[in-house]
């Protein structure tokens, strides 16, 4: 451990340890084991274990790919998995062309009845 974060960890030891609180089957909370130390930084950044400033994803991240962590590989990725795998899976529902005045014109991302409650129901019996 380098001599910044020895130094850091030694002076604000309340600041060091983040636990975090998970919630098991039963619906009761338990305090969970695993422990990661960071450095914070100014605002909600955090000095990495490469030593570069990082935000609490990447902490997380590079915690886990130490080896004596498991050497995890991830991604910090906001649900944009799942919202792509729903955009795929329903293709065909979202850009039909068939449904009048929904595109107006080529540019168009989504149809304009996307977040309304018209969508589904123009589209129910396709």
């Amino acid at each position: 451990m380098d001599r910044k974060r020895r130094l850091h960890r030694h002076l604000y030891p309340h600041l060091n340890t983040k636990t975090c609180k998970i919630q098991n089957k039963k619906d009761e909370w338990c305090e969970r084991v695993e422990e990661i130390v960071a450095v914070p930084m100014n605002g909600c950044k955090f000095l990495g274990f490469n030593d570069d400033v990082v935000r609490v994803e990447e902490i997380v991240l590079q915690h886990f790919a130490q080896e004596e962590n498991g050497s995890w590989e991830g991604i910090h990725s906001e649900n944009r998995i799942w919202s792509t795998f729903f955009v795929l899976l329903l293709w065909d529902i979202i850009f039909d062309e068939t449904i009048p005045d929904v595109f107006q014109t080529k540019y168009q991302s989504i149809p304009l009845d996307f977040c309304t409650d018209s969508f589904y129901l123009s589209r129910k019996c396709k």
